[in-house]
């Protein structure tokens, strides 16, 4: 997998839009926080596609990757004080 984010990304209350992919990538995200909180992975239309479940270390999907036929307007939220790291992976 390729990571798509300039390293670890800082994320905190507001929404992290992610960028645009090529193709129909299959994608990981990985969350780092210093307490419990849960992540939204969410498309341009608002709808859920991953969420975590509350942990300091989240991985979304937790049951394996995503795979999607276009991955662009999608929203990384997170749902809980304090600041996160997060880095977006992703396969061709």
């Amino acid at each position: 997998m390729t990571p798509r984010l300039p390293g670890p990304t800082a994320l905190q209350q507001a929404p992290l839009p992610l960028p645009a992919l090529p193709g129909s990538p299959c994608l990981r995200i990985i969350a780092v926080h210093p307490t419990p909180a849960t992540f939204l992975l969410q498309d341009a239309t608002g709808a859920v596609l991953a969420q975590s479940n509350g942990t300091s270390l989240s991985l979304l999907p937790a049951q394996g990757p995503l795979c999607l036929r276009k991955a662009d307007g999608l929203v990384l939220k997170q749902q809980g004080p304090g600041e996160a790291l997060v880095q977006l992976w992703t396969a061709p």
